[in-house]
């Protein structure tokens, strides 16, 4: 699962302290979060705005003021996103200043052969004297009828995309 994490702040040094404490947590070896992650610096937004001093027309007498946004992108990809989540959550409290946007992105062929492998109706076993098992291994049946028919869906549009 890929996780898209946007990060953005009014100061670049608390970008680079969210970021160090970040992987280092994640890095940690008792939490036992494998993961890849790529850091991807965006652009900073610098907004300009200008006030009159006065309440007259007088436009030579303004205040100028600055505001920059720095952000960054973080691309994760994980085997435990919940976690993840939970530890960015609480890595944002604890640093002042730093907005979090966090976009989820399942990769559905990888989901689709898993769930493909573990509901395979050859690997069950039946008992012929339960009637409950013939209703579940034809429910089983029908939900791996469903997965390989999405997943032959989305096989085939990936490849007519592609070529």
């Amino acid at each position: 699962m890929f996780l898209y994490i946007s990060i953005c702040s009014k100061t670049q040094p608390a970008i680079t302290r969210f970021c160090y404490h970040f992987f280092k947590i994640m890095s940690n070896k008792t939490l036992k979060l494998s993961l890849s992650a790529k850091i991807i610096p965006q652009k900073k937004r610098r907004t300009l705005f200008s006030l009159l001093k006065s309440p007259h027309v007088n436009k030579t007498a303004q205040n100028q003021f600055c505001y920059i946004q720095y952000k960054k992108k973080i691309v994760l990809c994980t085997p435990k996103p919940f976690n993840t989540m939970v530890l960015l959550k609480k890595l944002q409290r604890l640093i002042a200043g730093v907005k979090i946007i966090i976009q989820i992105q399942l990769n559905k062929r990888k989901f689709y052969d898993t769930l493909t492998v573990r509901l395979n109706p050859n690997q069950v076993c039946l008992s012929s004297r339960k009637k409950i098992d013939i209703f579940k291994y034809l429910k089983l049946l029908d939900y791996y009828g469903e997965l390989s028919f999405n997943a032959h869906k989305l096989n085939k549009s990936l490849g007519s995309s592609v070529g």
